[in-house]
C-alpha cells in the first residue's frame, strides 16, 4: 500500500510542478498580450491615423514601416512608448519643419504600452 502513496505522491508533485509552470507561463506572457482592437480605438481616438496612414500617403510613416524599422531591437518598446508619452519634434515627411507629436492620451500607461505592442506587431 505504501506505493500506491508513492506513486500518487509522485504524481501529485509533477501535477503540482506542471500547473505552477503554467501558472508561472501564463503570468509572464499576460505583459505580452495584445488587445488589437483597444489599441486600434486607441489611436483612432487620438487622430493618429490622420498621419500615420496605412497607405503611406500620410505626412509620417506607416505603422508597418516603423514596425519594421524597429524590428528586433530591444530598446524599441521603450523608445515608443517615450514617443508617445512626452511630444518630441518631429518632421513631417517631404519637410524640414519639425513639430511637436501629439501626447496619446490614455486612461493609463498599460493602454498606451499596448499600443506600442499593436504598431510593433504591424
Amino acid at each position: 500500500m505504501s506505493s500506491i502513496f508513492s506513486i500518487r505522491s509522485a504524481t501529485t508533485r509533477t501535477l503540482m510542478v506542471g500547473v505552477l509552470g503554467s501558472v508561472a507561463l501564463l503570468g509572464s506572457t499576460a505583459s505580452w498580450s495584445l488587445d488589437a482592437s483597444a489599441a486600434e480605438a486607441l489611436a483612432r481616438r487620438n487622430n493618429c491615423f490622420k498621419c500615420h496612414s496605412s497607405s503611406g500617403s500620410g505626412e509620417a510613416p506607416p505603422f508597418k514601416v516603423l514596425a519594421a524599422k524597429y524590428k528586433g531591437k530591444a530598446e524599441a518598446p521603450d523608445h515608443l512608448l517615450k514617443h508617445l508619452k512626452t511630444a518630441p519634434k518631429v518632421k513631417a515627411k517631404d519637410s524640414e519643419d519639425e513639430e511637436e507629436h501629439l501626447i496619446i492620451k490614455a486612461k493609463d500607461d498599460a493602454d498606451i504600452s499596448n499600443l506600442v505592442a499593436w504598431i510593433l506587431a504591424q
